[in-house]
C-alpha cells in the first residue's frame, strides 16, 4: 500500500542548504540509505528510498538499520539488500561492519544524525548527504558531508527532512509512503530483543503464565512459564 502526499509547498520557500561538490548530473550505481533508529523511522524513510529509486532507476539501493527494524522493508521493490546492525552491538562488531562497508557505495544517504550513522555513511561512500544538528560538537559530521540537512525545532515533517537529502539532485514533487507488504504470520524466537508488542496472561488463581510476542512484520511467538 502507498500513501502519496505533496511536499512541494513544504520545501518551495526553503533556501538551498550547503551542497559542497554537488552536481545535478551525477549518476550513482550503488546507494546506501542509513536509518539506524526504530520501526517508525524506517517507515518514514520509505519516501526517500522511493524518490531515490525514481531519480536513479538503475541503481542498487541498500538499507542499513538496527536488527529487528528492517522487516517492513522485505518485499519492498525499491530495496536491494537489508544490512542489519545487531541490537546492542559494541564497537568491535561495528569495526567489522565498517570494514565490510568500506567504499562499497557511490552515495550514502544518512537519514539520521547520530554519530554511528555518520560513521557508517563515511565508511560506505565517498559522497555523502546527511541529516545533522547545528550544535558545535557535530562539526566533524558537517565536515564529512557534501550536502547537509540541518536539524532544528523549526524543521518540517520528518518525511520532508529526509527527502531534502536529495536536494542537490532535485527534490521530488510528492512523497510516497510505502507500507510493508502483507506477510504470512510465522513463529519467530527473539522478538522481545527488538521491537514487539508483549502480552502476559495468567489465570487469577495460578502462578503459571503465557508470554505472547507480536511484531508488525507478522512474526509472533508464545511461551509458557510454569
Amino acid at each position: 500500500p502507498r500513501r502519496a502526499v505533496s511536499v512541494a509547498r513544504a520545501v518551495r520557500h526553503r533556501p538551498a542548504v550547503n551542497a559542497r561538490g554537488a552536481d545535478g548530473g551525477d549518476r550513482f550505481e550503488r546507494i546506501l540509505v542509513v536509518c539506524t533508529r526504530q520501526l517508525g523511522d524506517v517507515l518514514l524513510t520509505t519516501p526517500l528510498i522511493r524518490a531515490a529509486r525514481e531519480r536513479w532507476p538503475a541503481a542498487t539501493i541498500d538499507v542499513l538499520g538496527f536488527g529487528g527494524t528492517l522487516g517492513m522493508l522485505r518485499g519492498n521493490p525499491d530495496v536491494g539488500e537489508l544490512i542489519e546492525v545487531p541490537a546492542g552491538s559494541g564497537w568491535i562488531a561495528s569495526r567489522r561492519l565498517l570494514a565490510r562497508l568500506w567504499r562499497r557505495y557511490d552515495l550514502a544517504l544518512i537519514a539520521q544524525y547520530s554519530d554511528r550513522a555518520h560513521l557508517y555513511g563515511f565508511a560506505a561512500a565517498r559522497r555523502r548527504s546527511g541529516q545533522v544538528t547545528r550544535d558545535a560538537k557535530s562539526w566533524w559530521k558537517r565536515a564529512l558531508l557534501m550536502h547537509e540537512v540541518p536539524m532544528d525545532l523549526t524543521q518540517s515533517h520528518a518525511v520532508v527532512q529526509k527527502l531534502r537529502l536529495l536536494e542537490p539532485w532535485g527534490l521530488p514533487t510528492g512523497a510516497v509512503l510505502v507500507a510493508p507488504p502483507p506477510a504470512q504470520p510465522a513463529r519467530t524466537d527473539g522478538l522481545w530483543r527488538h521491537t514487539c508488542f508483549e502480552a502476559f496472561v495468567r489465570a487469577p488463581d495460578g502462578e503459571a503464565y503465557v508470554e505472547i510476542n507480536l511484531a508488525p512484520s507478522g512474526e509472533w511467538a508464545a511461551y509458557r512459564f510454569d
